[in-house]
């Protein structure tokens, strides 16, 4: 059986956890054979490390960041602590990056809150961790367009 692994960056805010936890729940009951389990880069538990110590059982799994960046975590650290887990059959899936989908979604749910973009007096603010990665800076700049377009 392949195992998902949702690898989320990690946060002292207690929602981070909570958000990465929710978003694999959803998975196990979309999917529910799949075996669904979520590792933190930082500050969560259980790290990325002790979650694919765990993987005995698995024939293969997927490492899936939870980030919308290539930069630090996705190119250096989780390919590192996927090379020292001495597993075989564990591969590491692409960032969520600038997916038109996610644009979607958070215009899906500032229609829920009753956010229009008909509205002057109210904005949104979209925030991202800066990357000493140049690209991926690049990148992540791109989606704040794309959902001022989306919610006109």
């Amino acid at each position: 059986m392949t195992t998902l692994v949702l690898t989320a960056h990690g946060s002292a805010d207690p929602r981070c956890a909570a958000n990465a936890r929710a978003v694999a729940g959803r998975l196990r009951r979309t999917r529910p054979g799949l075996d669904v389990r979520v590792g933190f880069c930082d500050q969560n538990s259980p790290g990325l490390a002790e979650v694919l110590a765990g993987l005995r059982d698995a024939r293969a799994a997927v490492v899936t960041p939870l980030l919308l960046a290539d930069a630090y975590h996705a190119r250096i650290d989780i390919p590192r602590q996927i090379g020292g887990c001495g597993r075989r059959g564990v591969r590491q899936a692409d960032v969520l990056g600038e997916d038109d989908r996610l644009v979607t979604v958070l215009r899906e749910r500032l229609g829920r809150l009753g956010v229009s973009g008909r509205d002057s007096e109210l904005g949104v603010l979209v925030v991202a961790i800066g990357s000493s990665h140049a690209a991926a800076n690049a990148r992540t700049v791109q989606v704040a367009p794309k959902l001022a377009a989306a919610t006109r």
